[in-house]
Parts: structure tokens; C-alpha cells; sequence
């Protein structure tokens, strides 16, 4: 992680009830790391020729009058969609089509799980990068929002004293778990002993947010395209979206004819192809889009048919609505 921080004289702090101290006056002698001081305390410090605090005592009352207004989502309809607002009863399918994450996806995430209570369960098999000494970079982008834990897992690798990698149990407490990008063909060899796909579904049973993005997308589909430029290279994932097969940085590198051909291969299915820096969110037969592009859903009528014209269908960032939805 990050390295320590020295010379914390210069810092003023905001505490969680407004009020505003130097760094000297809440720990004299503390020369630890300044972001473990500020998530374990919850306050927010600041070099003091950076802090205003008229600045800050205005942007808390935005922040306290503003927040429950923006609360509750707008569905495309007019109606009221607070489905994906917070944690609830119901968990969440959340599905990245790999790129940069924007910022209001990942806290979305976060929300989802919990926010500051949330338990983060991280698995990074699918990248080579997996296998570096350090995960520091793995967890940095995380860390940052505030969890109350992170824990990274890959089979065959200490995580914790006295307790293994390949062990289902770690997440029983679980109450996000996100899947990193890389080759999405790794992630069935490296758990091909452990009931993970059992244990990612009683996630999302008990209220939880299991998320991937680009290799972790297209893992959570049992019917899975493990490759191929042109023609698809068929494989097994994990059924997490059910009746369905998902494609990754599609507009992106082109996959149109990638995902229409895995279609055709199975008509039933539902093909769902996601752009660079967008997510689909699925709860139970709920969903919405966000990010920077859009869904791309593919449709056959159920025949095994070459000749059939594929049915396309776009949903743009800020839709949501019934999963999956109906036909247009």
C-alpha cells in the first residue's frame, strides 16, 4: 500500500460531526500512514493551505440536503426506481465490459454492498498478474472507498494466518465479490475443485453484489465464449445470468459478429454484449444500465436456423427496467 506519511503537523482533519482540528491536536505523535488514520477514524484531513472550512461546511449541507433527493433512481418510463439505491434483501448481478471503470460505477458497487460495512472478497485469477508477489495494486482502487475489509482470493496462496485460498468458507461473510479481467478460460482450471459457483450465487442470495469485469463478465454465464476474433471459441462458465451469453469491450474490438455467431450456435439463449466502461446491474428481474455505453442484447426466435435474422436490441446508460427485457 501506500507508504507513511511524515510531517502531519501542517493537516486539519474534519470530523464526522463538522467539526475541524489539526492533525496535532487529535494525535500528537502519530507519524502512521494518513488514509489508514482517516478510513479508521472517518475523518477527512487536508494540508491546511488546501482547507477552507466555510467551503466544506457548505458542501456538507448540499451533500445533506441534496443526497435523499437523488436517492431514488429515475427509470426511462417517469416512474420511481429506487431497485438499485442500496443493499437489500435482493443481491445483484454487476457486470463490466471491461476498460476503465468509471467512478460512479465502482461506488455503486460499493453502495450495493454495504458501503463503509461492506466485506470485499477479491478474485484476480483470470490476470497473470495474479501470481505477483504483491497485490497492493490489486487492492489500492478499493481500498480507497472505505471497506470495512478486503480480502484477495487465489487458490493456493495465504491470505490470511492459519487460513488457505481454497477454502469456499471465505465467502460465507462475503458481502461483494468482484472478478478481475484477464482470460476468463483460467478461472474454471483454477477453481475446478471448489464449489465457488455455489458460493457466488448464496452471495447475491443473502443480499450481496457479485461483480467482473471483461474476463469477469463473461465467466458468469454457463454458455461462455472463452475466445476467437471471428468465430467463437465455446466454453463453460459459471451460470450466474442465466438463459444467457455475455460478450466483453464489444463496440469496442468489434464483437458484433463474435456474439451473433455464439447465438446462432444457441438459439435459446439470450446474447448480452457490454461496452468498454459500462455496467448491467440484474436484480432478480430488475435491471439497469450505467457507465459511458451501452448493452447490446441479441435474440433468435429459438430456432436452429443460419438463415434467421438475429433481433438487436440497445439499452443506453441511465435504463432500467424488467429483466430481460421485452422485445422491441
Amino acid at each position: 500500500m501506500a507508504g507513511n506519511v511524515g510531517g502531519l503537523s501542517d493537516r486539519v482533519c474534519l470530523s464526522p460531526n463538522s467539526s475541524y482540528v489539526t492533525i496535532d491536536e487529535v494525535h500528537p505523535n502519530r507519524k502512521d500512514n494518513m488514509r489508514a488514520f482517516e478510513k479508521k477514524n472517518r475523518w477527512h484531513c487536508f494540508r491546511q493551505g488546501n482547507f477552507r472550512p466555510s467551503v466544506w461546511l457548505i458542501a456538507l449541507f448540499v451533500a445533506s440536503a441534496v443526497g435523499p433527493m437523488i436517492a431514488q433512481e429515475t427509470r426511462q418510463d417517469g416512474g420511481s426506481d429506487s431497485v438499485f439505491s442500496e443493499r437489500q434483501s435482493a443481491g445483484t448481478l454487476f457486470l463490466v465490459g471491461g476498460g476503465r471503470i468509471p467512478d460512479e460505477v465502482r461506488q455503486k458497487f460499493f453502495q450495493l454492498a454495504g458501503a463503509g460495512s461492506g466485506v470485499l472478497v477479491l478474485i484476480p485469477g483470470a490476470s497473470v498478474d495474479a501470481e505477483k508477489e504483491s497485490w497492493d495494486d490489486l487492492i489500492r482502487p478499493w481500498d480507497q472507498l472505505g471497506w470495512q475489509s478486503i480480502s484477495v482470493w487465489h487458490p493456493g496462496r495465504e491470505f490470511s494466518v492459519n487460513q488457505v485460498a481454497n477454502d469456499v468458507s471465505l465467502l460465507n461473510a462475503a458481502t461483494a465479490v468482484w472478478i478481475g479481467g484477464g482470460n476468463q478460460n483460467r478461472l474454471p482450471q483454477l477453481f475446478a475443485d471448489i464449489e465457488i459457483e455455489q458460493g457466488l450465487r448464496d452471495v447475491i442470495a443473502r443480499g450481496g453484489v457479485v461483480g467482473g469485469t471483461s474476463a469477469g463478465a463473461a465467466i458468469a454465464t454457463r454458455v461462455m465464449i472463452g475466445g476467437g476474433r471471428d468465430e467463437p471459441e465455446m466454453a463453460t462458465g459459471w451460470d450466474l445470468l442465466p438463459n444467457a451469453i455475455t460478450d466483453q469491450h464489444f463496440s469496442e474490438r468489434n464483437r458484433a459478429g463474435r456474439l451473433e455467431k455464439a447465438i446462432r450456435l444457441h438459439p435459446e439463449l439470450l446474447g448480452v454484449g457490454i461496452d468498454e466502461g459500462t455496467a448491467l446491474l440484474v436484480q432478480e428481474n430488475n435491471f439497469r444500465v450505467m457507465g459511458r455505453g451501452q448493452v447490446h442484447l441479441f435474440r433468435t426466435s429459438g430456432h436452429d436456423s443460419t438463415d434467421e435474422p438475429v433481433q438487436k436490441q440497445v439499452l443506453v446508460a441511465g435504463q432500467s427496467g424488467n429483466w430481460p427485457p421485452e422485445e422491441k
